[in-house]
């Protein structure tokens, strides 16, 4: 009798006094009191009008969205991909002619998709960075359960689609990092390829189980190769834990913030970090570095091995940086990817775990773990999964195992389960430090300044190799003007011959700095892609146009380049004063605080206690901001607002995920989000946690429980959903227990509610015996909706049980007269035919 509530129907299409046409399940009342033009005027503003774009919009909300993209002036070279249910846009066909759109809108189901992004070009929009995945007020609502997967399959398709061309492009940022480090990047990773052949390594990640972890690492700690990524290490000093390699790789100063703690263990640890790694992390390290990947991003001699890293995140550097030591064994611990039972992402120490705010994300999905039970994970998680299966794979072609410990860690092929007691460990004599210090080269004055030395020369060439890229692209623009008679040119294609030879000295002579200049100045040529050529057409001032923009694009280029590298030359120069007998200490002051490394200071003071004795007090006066500055940035890492939320947003996915759970029957679930509701108090909390008490009273057959927190949320005013939640379920359970009274009270409310309930309550009229009462009910509904043929075959169907044979037979035939091809009703009116008393009644 449940399904009166749960038989998947849309319902018929409503009309708000705005002539927006919507789906009730779908939509809700939410276009009633704006309209739909007005309410996407307000919630997107200026987002749907980027000119260049791809959107991948998340739903239709019934159709409106799609009306509403078609009816407006579209941004140039910009396309809109709306993917929708099956379901939904099967009904959304009925009153929108779905194939004469703009040519720039188009509306696939979720399996299209990939197809979809491939037709509109999507690598050019990524080159852009112009692809932007919008949430229709349908899909953000939520108010249909599928709008739930739908938003994770997009969000997963166009980040592995994405994923690929950003990593081919390069990154701005890691491109600059890259020369703000070369003065630390002078002692390569490469160095220590096979160090640690056979010995056991293990990763410490974030993960919840690395709390489990540590006791083991700590009682075996001489006989392993400990690798940690930076934001563990406040975790690690807290038990006293110092890694032989912490780990850095993201550019961002946020990584610097989230991973501060590991200046406190810098004397003892090595500091593996990426070319492009932080700077406030890599320029105030104190103790013995090693970078990883090109010191150089051109060919050059100085590079030697590049011995570059798979994978994006962090961890997966410190695993594949465990195989290229020649580990055999390689214990993952802290890399679960997935929550914890008690709904932790993170171990103790950082702050997402104190948050709780993954917890609630909408978009989580599920995946198996080592005790092969279903646990809760992100989309970038899962994406991580899959690198860490490729890294997996690697290890074996290498000789070596991944393994990891936590049961609760999500499972990935290649990476086996054993628990702790069962890994065997071989003694490791001399330990890892010991054999870090009789490899690695001591990293003195020396040392840093024949490295500073000879990346000057190196940038020196680099500059002057710029110059002819210049000059050379000088030659091309009057090429370029003269190939379609531009510039009192006689037009000639004797032009193209030479633009050709200069594009061919370009890519040989001068081939990894001509990318290096597309790569540092890569908006200069971004620029020049153009989907709204694709779109349009390409005409012969477009290839003119475009030809003289690369160009220029070439020159200017060169010239920003050449100021980085001048940037990075002097960056040097200041590191040989560091190192001179009487340093100018008002320049390096400025350069240090340019660069956010304050602690540059006390590492100059450390490595030259005589001079810094000879320092006069005014100055010393003048450089003391400088230590402040350092002691707060080890103490708070400056104010981080990665892990800030809105209280009322939190509430809001809350509920949506308690809802979700609640379908799942998921007690722990449920229960964990309970928790962080706990001390919850703004506005609206009340009203979550009552519910929440109704949905585990549920679950525990506690019926008079969850019927009096259900009739407790009847009582709140404005909000309709949570009313409309209550008196489904309160529904559910009536019916459940035969208490169809109850029943039909509820439901009457919420067809009071929306339309979309009459039928169900119409319904129930019926079954109750309620005859003449459920007719009144279905003739009035039929009245508003003449095209919802189902309900009114419901209605002949009742007609037929009054014995009204006449009645049943003329709904039945409006319905066929306007809908021929249905089925059932040709069914029943061939039935009704042959009915005792039907001919009478004819």
């Amino acid at each position: 009798m449940t399904m009166i509530l749960d038989n998947g129907d849309l319902g018929p299409f409503l009309k708000n006094s705005y002539g927006d046409e919507y789906l009730y399940p779908v939509n809700r009342d939410v276009f009633n009191r704006l309209g739909s033009k007005a309410f996407y005027a307000s919630h997107y503003g200026e987002s749907l009008g980027s000119e260049n774009s791809l959107f991948v919009l998340v739903g239709s909300d019934s159709g409106l969205l799609i009306r509403y993209l078609n009816e407006r002036s579209l941004p140039r070279g910009s396309r809109f991909i709306v993917v929708e249910l099956p379901d939904v846009l099967q009904r959304v066909s009925e009153v929108l002619d779905l194939d004469s759109l703009h040519p720039q809108v188009v509306v696939v189901t979720p399996d299209m998709l990939d197809h979809q992004l491939t037709e509109f070009q999507i690598d050019e929009y990524t080159y852009l960075s112009k692809v932007f995945m919008l949430e229709s007020i349908g899909a953000s609502d939520q108010n249909l359960p599928d709008y739930i997967d739908l938003s994770v399959h997009c969000n997963l398709r166009l980040e592995s689609r994405t994923w690929q061309v950003r990593a081919q492009l390069g990154n701005r940022d890691f491109a600059l990092k890259q020369l703000q480090n070369l003065p630390e990047n002078h002692t390569g990773f490469y160095r220590l390829k096979g160090a640690f052949k056979g010995k056991t390594a293990v990763v410490l990640g974030a993960g919840p189980s690395l709390d489990e972890v540590i006791p083991w690492v700590m009682e075996n700690r001489e006989d392993l190769v400990v690798l940690a990524v930076s934001r563990v290490c406040q975790r690690l000093c807290d038990v006293g834990l110092a890694p032989d390699f912490i780990c850095s790789i993201d550019p961002q100063t946020v990584s610097f913030i989230v991973s501060r703690a590991a200046l406190e263990l810098q004397e003892e640890s090595v500091l593996l970090a990426y070319y492009h790694a932080a700077s406030e992390l890599v320029g105030q390290w104190h103790g013995q570095q090693l970078y990883a990947g090109p010191r150089f991003p051109w060919d050059s001699e100085l590079n030697h091995d590049d011995f570059g890293f798979s994978g994006p995140t962090v961890s997966h550097m410190t695993i594949d940086a465990a195989i290229k030591l020649g580990c055999s064994q390689i214990l993952l611990a802290g890399v679960d990817l997935c929550f914890s039972r008690e709904g932790f992402s993170h171990a103790q120490g950082n702050k997402e775990r104190e948050s709780g705010v993954a917890l609630v994300k909408r978009s989580l999905i599920s995946v198996k773990t080592n005790g092969d039970w279903d646990a809760e994970t992100t989309v970038a998680y899962a994406n991580g999964i899959h690198a860490i299966e490729m890294l997996a794979q690697r290890a074996k072609e290498a000789g070596a195992e991944l393994m990891n410990s936590a049961i609760g860690a999500a499972k990935m092929d290649g990476v086996n389960f054993l628990p702790l007691d069962q890994i065997q460990i071989e003694p490791m004599s001399p330990s890892a430090r010991e054999t870090l210090r009789e490899i690695l080269p001591p990293a003195d004055a020396d040392y840093r300044c024949n490295h500073y030395e000879a990346s000057i020369q190196e940038l020196k060439k680099a500059r002057q190799k710029l110059v002819q890229i210049q000059l050379l692209c000088k030659k091309a623009l009057k090429a370029n003007e003269g190939l379609f008679g531009r510039g009192n040119k006689q037009a000639s294609f004797q032009y193209k011959h030479e633009m050709d030879r200069i594009e061919a000295r370009l890519n040989k002579e001068y081939g990894t700095l001509s990318k290096v200049v597309k790569h540092y100045a890569g908006d200069l040529f971004l620029k020049l892609v153009s989907p709204e050529r694709n779109i349009s057409g390409w005409s012969d001032e477009d290839i003119e146009k475009v030809g003289r923009g690369y160009y220029q694009a070439f020159i200017d280029g060169a010239q920003e380049v050449m100021a980085l590298l001048d940037e990075a030359r002097h960056r040097l120069e200041c590191r040989l004063t560091e190192e001179s007998p009487s340093p100018d200490l008002k320049v390096l002051r400025a350069l240090w605080q340019q660069d956010n490394t304050p602690g540059r200071l006390d590492l100059w003071r450390r490595r030259h206690p005589e001079q810094w004795d000879r320092v006069p007090t005014d100055l010393r006066t003048d450089l003391e901001p400088l230590d402040e500055v350092y002691a707060e940035q080890r103490r708070t890492g400056g104010e981080c607002k990665e892990h800030e939320f809105d209280p009322a947003v939190f509430l809001e996915d809350a509920l949506h995920r308690m809802h979700q759970l609640f379908r799942r029957q998921d007690r722990e679930g449920l229960e964990r989000i309970q928790s962080l509701l706990e001390s919850r108090e703004e506005k609206g909390a009340d009203l979550v946690k009552t519910l929440m008490t109704a949905y585990l009273a549920e679950i525990d057959q506690q019926m008079e429980t969850a019927l009096t927190c259900y009739n407790q949320l009847l009582e709140v005013v404005g909000d309709s959903a949570m009313v409309e939640t209550a008196l489904r379920r309160i529904i559910s359970l009536t019916l459940e227990h035969n208490d169809l009274e109850n029943a039909l009270l509820a439901l009457q409310c919420l067809a009071e509610m929306s339309p979309t309930f009459v039928p169900q309550y119409a319904e129930l009229l019926r079954i109750l015996g309620e005859y003449e009462a459920a007719l009144a009910v279905y003739e009035d509904y039929s009245e508003r909706f003449p095209t919802d043929y189902n309900t009114l075959l419901k209605m002949a169907h009742l007609h037929q049980t009054m014995g009204n044979l006449k009645g049943a037979q003329m709904v039945t035939d409006f319905v066929l007269e306007h809908q021929p091809e249905n089925e059932a009703a040709r069914l029943y009116q061939q039935e009704l035919q042959h009915l005792p008393g039907m001919e009478e009644e004819n």
